[in-house]
């Protein structure tokens, strides 16, 4: 591979000898993933050269309630790699009164999805684990699962998560610290999420003056555990992108500790009965 095409990339020369290295580990990442049984089609085949392939989220929120102002209902807009029309809607949102999120990430769950250059400077825990997360995006689609979305991010969260360990636990023998804790570490994030998002959702129903809830957003600002990306504003449209990818994350990390990773994946539909059952009860 020609990595003298690659723009300027800073990567930890302590554990690659060079951008390729890193380049192979993604087709290894694959491998494995495949193995589990998820489903990449030819993402991460492919080299992306520019930093301006970022795919783009708008996430939105009345100020006065948790819910989404956009005509579809849902909480985000997804724009692809046109930043500058997301940077247009986040400002027509904001003059109307809304709050705002954006969101950018260097992979999506596409089956032609490139390798980035973010990509390729990401935590090698972090690689692994979004890309096992989107594998399993895919995996979800091809299977025809059709679960509820916070339920499938959920998933999609605890596999990424527990199939990087096991994937770095089968070619290192072992894990640090930081990589053994990150099951926990997502658990204390969900309960940060859900415990704010309740106290938002009771403020907003016992208050018609929502003057104060900045002292909840300075609130929820001190108590972030600082376990994932810190936040320079948080408002509604944070809350309402995070509590999908939080809400069921306890449940589905309890379950699937209990059946297995790869058993989960080669036969879900018993598990997924029966996660059902608990979400809907």
């Amino acid at each position: 591979m020609a990595s003298k095409r690659w723009p300027r990339i800073n990567f930890d020369k302590s554990k690659y000898k060079s951008i390729d290295d890193i380049f192979n580990e993604v087709q290894d990442v694959k491998k494995f993933g495949r193995q589990l049984g998820l489903e990449f089609g030819n993402a991460f085949s492919k080299m992306s050269f520019s930093r301006e392939r970022m795919y783009c989220w708008i996430y939105a929120s009345f100020k006065d309630e948790l819910s989404s102002p956009l005509p579809s209902g849902d909480p985000c807009e997804f724009f692809g790699t046109d930043s500058k029309t997301a940077i247009k809607k986040a400002r027509e949102l904001k003059k109307q009164g809304h709050d705002v999120h954006f969101r950018k990430e260097s992979i999506v769950p596409n089956e032609d999805c490139p390798v980035s250059p973010e990509l390729l400077e990401s935590h090698q825990f972090i690689r692994i684990e979004d890309m096992l997360h989107e594998g399993f995006h895919l995996y979800h689609e091809k299977k025809g699962m059709c679960l509820p979305y916070n339920l499938e991010e959920s998933l999609a969260s605890y596999v990424g998560l527990k199939g990087a360990q096991e994937y770095l636990l089968k070619i290192n023998g072992e894990l640090t610290t930081y990589e053994r804790n990150q099951l926990r570490n997502w658990i204390k994030f969900s309960n940060y999420i859900g415990r704010f998002y309740g106290i938002l959702e009771s403020f907003y129903k016992e208050n018609k003056d929502i003057s104060k809830r900045d002292e909840i957003f300075k609130w929820a600002k001190r108590e972030d555990p600082g376990l994932y990306e810190s936040q320079k504003i948080i408002n509604n449209a944070y809350f309402l992108r995070q509590i999908d990818y939080t809400r069921h994350f306890k449940l589905v990390h309890d379950m699937l500790e209990k059946v297995g990773l790869s058993n989960y994946l080669s036969s879900p539909s018993k598990t997924n009965k029966e996660l059902l059952s608990k979400v809907e009860a």
